[in-house]
């Protein structure tokens, strides 16, 4: 590995293995009350179900729900039980971790991408990878639940979209598409948690593979004279253009 690479990536694997410890995902949960009993689904749960393995909280069935938590975490419930977990606690919870991410370091200093035209794009990507606007006659908390969850997902995913566009505009001048990464990234969130739970350095591999994959396989294909916000602001980077093609 590269080792100005390496030690970027390694920055950004210890502030997501900070913000998402279970150190202190714990201390949120004493303070908003959150699994107050002793019980096998604590808060790693709770983000695990509704970040990293689902983003149907809000419309698969709680069968499916419960098969996927213990697919996933080893944890075993019934549906019920599951529902009943579903809480003004854990939607507080949910609320405090998306807070407390958005007003940290590692959601800060995106001005680049502040232009309107930019966000509305990210936001349509979003809306149809997150599902965010789909689910199904379910009590309030569980609804509430999905949707944190989900803009929880939408910041991690954004996040880490933006350093490795950042590492592979600075390292290789090569543009990043939006569309392309944002679905890559998605594709890594259950590989992300289990090496999260595991350790820094088990998440620096991981966050390795995905910045080759994306350096690879996710670089912004230009249709001919189509100008971009990095051709707006003058920024110099490699193109893959995409010319037309004559009848």
């Amino acid at each position: 590995m590269n080792p100005i690479i390496s030690n970027e990536l390694n920055l950004f694997a210890q502030e997501l293995q900070y913000f998402l410890s279970s150190v202190v995902l714990q201390d949120i949960t004493k303070q908003v009350g959150f699994v107050q009993r002793s019980s096998k689904y604590q808060a790693n749960e709770l983000i695990a179900l509704c970040v990293w393995i689902s983003q149907e909280v809000a419309s698969a069935s709680l069968t499916h729900l419960c098969s996927q938590l213990e697919a996933s975490t080893g944890v075993l419930m019934r549906s019920e039980g599951l529902n009943q977990r579903f809480n003004p606690a854990a939607v507080a919870f949910l609320r405090e971790v998306f807070t407390s991410l958005l007003t940290q370091k590692l959601c800060s200093n995106h001005s680049l991408y502040s232009l309107r035209w930019q966000i509305e794009i990210l936001f349509k990507t979003w809306k149809s990878f997150f599902e965010i606007d789909e689910c199904k006659n379910i009590k309030r908390e569980r609804l509430e639940c999905h949707l944190y969850g989900q803009l929880i997902g939408i910041l991690l995913c954004s996040s880490t979209m933006f350093q490795m566009r950042q590492f592979l505009l600075e390292k290789t001048n090569q543009e990043l598409s939006e569309y392309k990464a944002i679905y890559m990234i998605k594709d890594y969130f259950p590989l992300l948690f289990q090496a999260i739970a595991i350790g820094t350095e088990q998440l620096l591999k991981i966050l390795h593979r995905l910045y080759l994959l994306l350096k690879k396989n996710g670089r912004k294909c230009h249709r001919y004279k189509k100008m971009t916000v990095f051709d707006i602001l003058g920024i110099v980077y490699k193109t893959t253009v995409k010319h037309r093609q004559t009848a």
